[in-house]
């Protein structure tokens, strides 16, 4: 009897061939970069696939330096994420109609070698993200597979989960993390000795849903019940901390130095969501210069240092709120496009040691609605999504929560209104903070 509580998929010659596209933006970076000869094709880069970035890199580069890596990476990351979703390459057949039969009786998850962001752009390319639980990468690790592998099954409380893979790096990995591969034979490589192998990924079907598999679909539904909710993850300006007063006397105060009208704080509370850069490119008037607002941007942040907590304070009843959820044994976090100075200060003066993570903004990971920074603070805590809520009060809010593939809890305290809120698809509201239990522990309990 197979009875697995997990699948595990690769992506890259497994759920779908991105060759053509990935070679396009290597090629195009190190034309446009460097002055170094192509020594890769799509055939090349693709008996590459399930290795490492800087394993491939330095493949094709030895003789490169780690801040050439860093630099080039980076680019060929950013261009490789516009092309993927531009040319929108296909899911092998089959693929999203097999998952959606199999997400019925097993909890699905992805782990891959790819970049931080990877499995974000094939969920943008192609509706199938609803269909898995958890999903984790070399990115958010910066381990090999079978260690991530090992990670997302300990995080989500696997005991006894399965592999379906293409490559022999893929097949190492499983042998590692003690689980079986399936090997996916029409992707990029080839498995010696798997459990299972199949020619289409239709074939999933008959090794994990027919009657003559051995396996009873009514234990496996038994596999897909949720898990409570240990661990909330917080947004901060309108969610923990009324900010807007300090938001906005820094705003002004470099719009006066620099001789532009004043923003009325209505107008601040409109512009902020998406980190301070985005605040000073809405305040300022139409025209000012790229230069002039990074000036203004730089006066802005010294400002504010000095002048945040002014005004600012925890609306009513939050810091009551995450003690009762301290002591009930969650695990708490802080996501914010705030900086990241900022939101840890902010966060060690106003809740002490009740926060476990913070998150802000930083170079190294995009800002949300990208799910780079929820991502991150999941991986620290040892949470898995299925395992946890987000908690925010703006759109950008919502389409975080989404992109991460968690439940979400709207406030209606913060800097929207409800309405708006409701318009853009959040269900879930409460207006107090000591509400959170009941949601947290009755609707979110399985």
């Amino acid at each position: 009897m197979n009875s697995f509580d997990g699948i595990i998929f690769d992506v890259d010659g497994t759920l779908w061939d991105v060759r053509k596209v990935v070679e396009k933006s290597w090629s195009d970076t190190i034309t446009r970069e460097t002055d170094w000869p192509i020594r890769f094709d799509d055939k090349s880069l693709g008996a590459m696939f399930g290795k490492t970035m800087d394993t491939i890199f330095f493949h094709f580069y030895p003789e490169s330096t780690r801040e050439e890596y860093e630099r080039l990476t980076s680019i060929i990351y950013n261009v490789q994420s516009k092309n993927l979703v531009e040319c929108a390459p296909p899911l092998y057949e089959g693929v999203e109609d097999m998952l959606k039969k199999l997400s019925v009786h097993y909890k699905l998850f992805i782990v891959t070698n790819a970049q931080r962001g990877y499995i974000d752009t094939i969920f943008k390319v192609h509706n199938i993200r609803k269909y898995f639980t958890d999903w984790m990468c070399f990115g958010d690790t910066g381990e090999p597979k079978d260690v991530t592998i090992t990670k997302l099954m300990e995080r989500n409380h696997l005991e006894r989960a399965v592999y379906v893979g293409d490559t022999q790096g893929d097949a190492d990995a499983c042998a590692k993390a003690g689980i079986p591969i399936v090997y996916a034979q029409y992707g990029l490589g080839k498995v010696d000795k798997p459990w299972k192998s199949i020619e289409r990924f239709t074939e999933l079907g008959d090794i994990f849903l027919s009657d003559d598999s051995g396996y009873k679909q009514e234990r496996a539904s038994k596999t897909v019940q949720g898990m409570p909710v240990d661990t909330v993850i917080f947004d901060l300006d309108g969610t923990l901390l009324y900010t807007i007063e300090d938001l906005a006397g820094s705003t002004n105060y470099v719009l006066k130095k620099h001789g532009m009208p004043e923003r009325t704080l209505e107008e601040i509370t409109s512009f902020v969501g998406n980190g301070v850069a985005k605040l000073i490119e809405r305040a300022v008037v139409s025209g000012t210069s790229t230069e002039q607002i990074a000036e203004m941007l730089a006066e802005f942040k010294g400002h504010y240092g000095a002048h945040s907590l002014d005004n600012t304070r925890p609306y009513d009843g939050i810091t009551d709120m995450l003690k009762n959820l301290k002591q009930k044994g969650y695990k708490l976090a802080v996501v914010s496009n705030k900086l990241e100075s900022a939101t840890r200060n902010l966060c060690k003066h106003f809740f002490g040691g009740l926060i476990d993570t913070v998150v802000g903004d930083n170079p190294q990971m995009a800002k949300k609605p990208e799910a780079d920074m929820v991502n991150t603070a999941l991986f620290r805590l040892k949470s898995s999504r299925a395992a946890s809520v987000y908690v925010g009060d703006s759109e950008v809010d919502i389409a975080t929560a989404a992109n991460a593939g968690m439940k979400l809890i709207m406030v209606e305290w913060g800097f929207r209104k409800r309405a708006d809120m409701e318009k853009l698809g959040a269900d879930c509201f409460i207006n107090s903070p000591d509400e959170i239990y009941s949601v947290l522990e009755r609707q979110f309990a399985l």
